[in-house]
């Protein structure tokens, strides 16, 4: 705690017998050894600025190599977390201006542009996991139309059917 600066530092470690898994196959890896220390601002506490700081381990995956553990406060490049960067969204949706919303959060104007650029991403991601399930669905929905049809009802029907949940799930 800094009263001087306003500002509360936590220092986040892990217990000596953690488990961990690579963040690109899931499977459970070793420890290998950590990076060097980083800082993500969170929430203000009190107002105070709050900063957790902590030492990133990394893992050795056989098939991927060493591979930073994935953290579940921040996102990967991302110098905030996860919450912090939700409360800059909801207040950049809230302010008539970008520079006002920086003002009141005491961020700068590239820091809110890396968190609108990230929460895009995770918008678009979620919503083309979304449009394949969708499409999945649809798509297994359709193939039970045509099994139908070839027990007795039109074929022509059950393709045109198809082809209609088909254009339907691209969108």
């Amino acid at each position: 705690l800094d009263v001087e600066k306003q500002r509360v530092d936590i220092q986040v470690e892990h217990a000596r017998q953690a488990k961990w898994c690579c963040p690109v196959c899931q499977k459970q890896v070793g420890l290998y050894d950590h990076a060097e220390e980083r800082t993500w601002r969170h929430l203000d506490s009190c107002q105070f600025q709050t900063f957790l700081r902590a030492r990133i381990p990394r893992l050795a995956c056989p098939e991927h190599g060493i591979r930073n553990a994935t953290l579940p406060w921040g996102e990967r490049g991302s110098r905030f977390t996860l919450l912090m960067e939700s409360l800059i969204i909801n207040v950049l949706q809230q302010c008539q201006t970008i520079q006002g919303a920086c003002r009141l959060l005491g961020i700068t104007w590239d820091e809110a542009m890396g968190v609108v650029t990230r929460a895009v991403r995770r918008g678009q991601a979620r919503k083309q996991q979304r449009r394949q399930e969708c499409h999945d669905w649809f798509h297994a929905n359709c193939l039970q139309c045509l099994g139908l049809s070839l027990s007795g009802g039109s074929p022509r029907e059950a393709r045109r059917l198809c082809e209609a949940l088909d254009r339907l799930s691209v969108r």
